[in-house]
């Protein structure tokens, strides 16, 4: 068994056409090791990614500022805003138990919507959307801020799958660029579709210890199967 290790570099910048943060990334490292021992059935089935939040923001925000020197149209900047969009999603996720939770905080409330706001206004007639329930998915906006139970905003989604003589509902949330099981059925299958636990966005409960409830978000997530 032999180990090697990974050694990523510090990355940091520094963008002047809008008020920026420094981001950086610190080192860091990842083993792994390889065996003669491994089965076919193991390989054959998608490892789930890791679920990092604030590096995943980080690395999105680079992106949106990257993209912010060399955009011309307004198409450009409705990729930059969708980027700064999708940062702040991913800064909301990451938990109080992080050890960057305040900065984290401070720029999905201040600095990345500031970015994202510029962006917006220079997207002119591409701007993104402003939410509307007038349609057939399920969102934040369909339940209101306070009951929805995910530290993200994203799109509910129910797949009917059938399963010897009966059909189960897989109940997933896509958000902030990651696909997360909510129901039992969808979660046993989270290692072959390569989702991730719901676990990792679902809410802290404000009234107490646990989560929020989530009984009526997976009643009406699991309705659109029938649709």
């Amino acid at each position: 068994m032999k180990n090697r290790w990974i050694n990523c570099w510090i990355i940091s910048f520094k963008v002047t056409a809008i008020t920026l943060l420094t981001l950086g990334i610190g080192s860091c490292s990842a083993s792994f090791s390889e065996g003669a021992n491994q089965t076919k059935a193991t390989t054959d089935l998608p490892e789930p990614q890791e679920f990092e939040p604030f590096r995943e923001a980080v690395n999105t925000a680079m992106d949106a500022a990257e993209l912010t020197q060399v955009a011309a149209t307004e198409s450009d900047w409705y990729g930059v805003a969708q980027r700064w969009q999708t940062a702040i999603e991913m800064m909301k996720a990451v938990p109080k138990s992080h050890e960057k939770y305040a900065i984290a905080q401070q720029r999905a409330t201040e600095s990345y919507p500031e970015n994202f706001s510029y962006a917006q206004s220079k997207a002119g007639k591409e701007a993104l959307p402003v939410p509307s329930t007038e349609d057939d998915q399920l969102s934040q906006i369909d339940f209101g801020e306070e009951s929805w139970p995910f530290v993200i905003d994203g799109e509910l989604a129910c797949e009917p799958v059938e399963s010897g003589n009966y059909t189960v509902k897989l109940l997933t949330l896509d958000g902030a660029g990651h696909t997360f099981a909510i129901n039992g059925p969808a979660q046993a299958r989270e290692r072959e579709r390569g989702w991730q636990n719901i676990d990792l966005v679902w809410r802290d409960s404000s009234i107490g210890e646990g989560k929020m409830p989530i009984n009526w978000v997976v009643m009406q997530g699991e309705a659109l199967c029938q649709g």
